[in-house]
């Protein structure tokens, strides 16, 4: 994975933390202080959510793709919460290479005792380089030879780009709203007094 991608990763946590620290900040101020806050809340979020996008965005787009063929081994599941998971594996290829891949097909057959792929199954993956993730799958052999999966279109990121951009919208129109604070100590323009600015 190339490095940009990492630290697109650590500024979305660390702008994400900036803003929350943000708004909690705007919690207590009232005028001006307030509204700075909370630009300062819109600006740091809208970017986090700009680079969380972008981290799924750019290998999507730009990761070179790369097929291999070949049984696989070391497969496994992997959980990342309640709600997500992928499947791990490793390709062989036909000059002795090995590549660790991982998929996020849904298998039901996996929870019964019967995947659709398993250690000692020949398979045909394309993948993106950058991050090993597989678009696009075949078994080649075994109980369920003839199988395929391709990844959906997935809308998800574009939907983080889009409201990161309506964050930052939004900061940007409430700092040309918030209107100049005067000071209640001006001095008086030089030749007047009170008596001319009643009109007397």
């Amino acid at each position: 994975m190339p490095p940009f991608l990492g630290y697109l990763s650590i500024a979305a946590y660390t702008l994400g933390a900036i803003a929350v620290v943000c708004w909690f900040v705007a919690i207590g101020k009232i005028g001006r202080s307030e509204t700075l806050a909370k630009v300062a809340g819109y600006a740091t979020g809208g970017i986090c959510l700009l680079c969380s996008g972008a981290t799924f965005i750019v290998p999507d787009e730009f990761s070179p793709k790369e097929t291999q063929e070949g049984p696989i081994t070391e497969f496994r599941h992997v959980d990342l919460d309640m709600d997500r998971s992928y499947f791990e594996f490793t390709i062989s290829d036909a000059v002795g290479g090995r590549h660790k891949l991982r998929s996020n097909h849904f298998d039901a057959g996996f929870y019964s005792g019967d995947p659709v792929i398993y250690d000692g199954v020949a398979v045909k993956a394309t993948y993106l380089r950058w991050t090993g993730e597989v678009i696009g799958l075949t078994a080649i052999s075994g109980r369920h030879a003839g199988w395929t999966y391709s990844k959906p279109i997935g809308l998800g990121s574009w939907l983080l780009v889009v409201a990161g951009v309506v964050f930052m919208m939004r900061g940007t129109q409430l700092l040309i709203d918030e209107p100049v604070t005067k000071s209640h100590n001006q001095p008086l323009v030089k030749g007047s007094n009170s008596t001319s600015i009643l009109g007397l």
